[in-house]
């Protein structure tokens, strides 16, 4: 008994590193994107701060591999890759995503329905927070003007970023309110490997919730003027009341046929936006060109960077000009030419063989979540991926935490893969035997 014990103790240890790198990773990102990060440059705090998460993730990993022996050659695969894309973020100078890596590959071990709730938490508090310190005056309060219209920063560079982490918010609330069904199967408790565990039924904290959700994101909408992360939570409300009613049954074969489509939402829309910035003329008017023009000129940014810098296998370092602020609050001198496709930005920065790999990634989460049936997960999943047609942040944890579920499924593909090749081996030695 006392092995068994022991073991069971080791695994609380690693779990809770686990957890405490996952909290302050969290609540450093959301920081980061803020006004707070200018407090934070002053002294060692920053770097302490980005190197604690860290060290409690790497500890968490350390205690697995020394003393529970859980490592295999699929877990040697998965380093390799992170370390492979942590040599690209910092080429790109990007080194906060290296938080993501290990965020993303850490959750194959964790219950992820308890990782979305510790993140909703978080992430309200954290927002909450750098509100109350710009209102105080402790943070900078910015105001800035768009089409004669004010767009108030709430104390974070730029006014969508609120809306932005609001949107997650939302989400992960949604998520976990989602009827059991829709949760991962009845047949699938919570367990180490990532499986979703049995949601509560909608009562009435939940409708509380619900009503809360809504108004802040209208609310959130009238300062920062943040209309496509206001109407993607709308959809996430929508989406969520349809599936969570009766009538959604009635559909289930219209539904099930939805899911197998969703699983190419992403490959989808990445051909859609290299089509879309190759076959664009400017000044042609069309079709094309009234989309351009819907789009505040997305198209035409777009194209103009890919003939710019165009792409190449490994990353490059590229420094658009946005309309967001420095930590001084002036704007970043320079002519507008950001590139808001999440696609074409990951595909210029980072390369054609990171891009590949995450499409793959993104591929095999979403069938994680089909073959579980949580539905409600696979169509944000599905939503997001036409969101980062105008949206260049879903690819980070902290806008997107939805992204916790690669790391169980691409762990479970290593493993029926792993499976699958000993087995044909097998049958190889029983046939070479006379």
């Amino acid at each position: 008994m006392k092995p068994i014990r022991k073991r069971c103790n080791l695994e609380e240890a690693a779990g809770l590193l686990y957890r405490l790198g996952f909290s302050f990773s969290l609540l450093f990102l959301l920081f980061s994107s803020s006004f707070v990060k200018k407090l934070l440059l002053d002294g060692p705090a920053y770097r302490l701060l980005f190197l604690l998460p860290l060290f409690f993730l790497l500890l968490s990993e350390a205690l697995r591999f020394l003393f529970l022996r859980e490592y295999r050659l699929s877990d040697l695969l998965s380093w390799a890759l992170i370390l492979f894309s942590s040599y690209l973020s910092i080429r790109n100078d990007q080194r906060a995503l290296i938080h993501g890596f290990l965020l993303i590959y850490g959750a194959r071990k964790q219950d992820i329905r308890r990782l979305f709730r510790i993140a909703a938490i978080l992430l309200t508090a954290g927002a909450f927070s750098v509100v109350f310190l710009s209102f105080s005056g402790i943070i900078l309060y910015q105001i800035g003007e768009k089409d004669g219209i004010l767009r108030h920063s709430m104390g974070f560079s730029y006014p969508l970023v609120l809306p932005a982490y609001l949107l997650t918010i939302t989400m992960l609330s949604l998520l976990l309110l989602s009827p059991q069904e829709e949760a991962g199967g009845t047949a699938v408790p919570a367990g180490k490997a990532g499986e979703s565990g049995p949601a509560q039924p909608l009562g009435g904290w939940g409708r509380l919730l619900l009503t809360l959700l809504l108004f802040f994101n209208l609310t959130v909408h009238r300062w920062c003027i943040g209309d496509l992360s206001r109407g993607m939570s709308l959809l996430f409300l929508l989406l969520f009341l349809y599936l969570s009613t009766g009538f959604s049954k009635k559909t289930e074969k219209l539904l099930s046929a939805l899911d197998r489509l969703s699983l190419l939402s992403y490959p989808l829309c990445f051909l859609l936006s290299l089509a879309a910035a190759f076959f664009y003329r400017p000044g042609a008017g069309g079709w094309l060109g009234r989309l351009n023009s819907l789009l505040n000129r997305r198209i035409e940014y777009s194209q103009l960077s890919l003939f710019r810098y165009g792409f190449g296998l490994f990353s490059r370092r590229i420094s658009w000009v946005g309309a967001g602020t420095d930590l001084n609050g002036t704007a970043v001198p320079g002519q507008y030419d950001y590139v808001d496709n999440v696609y074409l930005s990951v595909l210029q920065r980072y390369g054609i063989i990171f891009t590949l790999l995450s499409l793959l990634l993104l591929f095999l989460a979403m069938r994680y979540c089909c073959r579980r049936r949580w539905r409600l997960a696979l169509y944000f999943f599905a939503l997001l991926s036409f969101h980062g047609l105008l949206e260049d942040k879903i690819y980070l944890i902290e806008y997107n935490t939805l992204l916790l579920l690669i790391g169980p499924a691409f762990s479970e593909f290593l493993e029926v893969l792993r499976i699958s090749v000993g087995k044909k081996r097998q049958k190889q030695g029983y046939r070479i035997r006379p």
